[in-house]
């Protein structure tokens, strides 16, 4: 797909930046997951940073069924993006960074890969004659591997206080319905830990990524914990 040019004809988004980030959504699994409002946020505003790059999702839905969001997205519930520029199934060819004339540069999902993100930022730097410093810290993951779909998986996180006399936990929330998460304190003295339990149950198949947000008393975004792996039918 690299040098393709993506088609919007029917499709009314107005583009005002020299670059694009095109994030399409199909219909299939929790869409509200998939999308990963929060980790786009940060992202988008990242991205603002350049004055020259602009994101848009395409969702095969309508607002009714999203709910309330605060992503740039037009909805195609007749799917005319995905049928108008033969997209394949694989959702890893979803997401692309497109140049001023919508042809194809990057490929790939920035907010689930930092690898991605780095390579999206750091081309769009060298495009637009920007020193670019690459981000050297990344959130903690871990991989799932194959899970079927009738199995959920329990993983535990590690949250340390090494600063702080006193490290106090508001709020513990994740990205969608499918995963939970609790801590087994709120308030963690200097040196000592806390397990963050997370427990994810499976919706849909293929590749999956989930977020844990916990909200730290005195600090203004929270910390982001990721699961990934893959959903098998068995």
């Amino acid at each position: 797909m690299i040098g393709k040019e993506i088609n919007f004809v029917g499709i009314p988004i107005s583009f005002n930046a020299k670059y694009k980030v095109v994030n399409y959504v199909n219909h299939f699994g929790c869409t509200p997951c998939r999308l990963h409002q929060t980790q786009w946020n940060l992202l988008i505003s990242e991205l603002d940073s350049l004055k020259q790059v602009q994101v848009v999702f395409i969702v095969e839905s309508d607002s009714t069924k999203l709910g309330e969001t605060s992503l740039p997205i037009y909805y195609d519930s007749l799917n005319v993006f995905c049928t108008l520029n033969h997209l394949p199934e694989d959702e890893r060819f979803h997401c692309f960074l497109l140049d001023e004339n919508n042809r194809v540069v990057l490929i790939g999902n920035p907010v689930q890969n930092p690898k991605i993100k780095d390579l999206y930022i750091r081309t769009i730097c060298e495009r637009l004659n920007i020193d670019y410093k690459a981000e050297k810290q990344s959130n903690p993951r871990i991989h799932l591997g194959n899970i079927s779909k009738n199995e959920t998986k329990t993983v535990q996180f590690e949250i340390k206080n090494s600063d702080k006399e006193v490290l106090e936990i508001d709020s513990v929330y994740t990205s969608c319905e499918c995963t939970t998460a609790q801590v087994d304190k709120t308030q963690i003295q200097k040196n000592e830990s806390a397990i963050l339990t997370v427990t994810y149950f499976p919706d849909g198949t293929g590749d999956f990524y989930r977020e844990i947000y916990v909200k730290i008393h005195d600090e203004i975004a929270p910390r982001i914990f990721e699961i990934d792996g893959n959903l098998t039918e068995i």
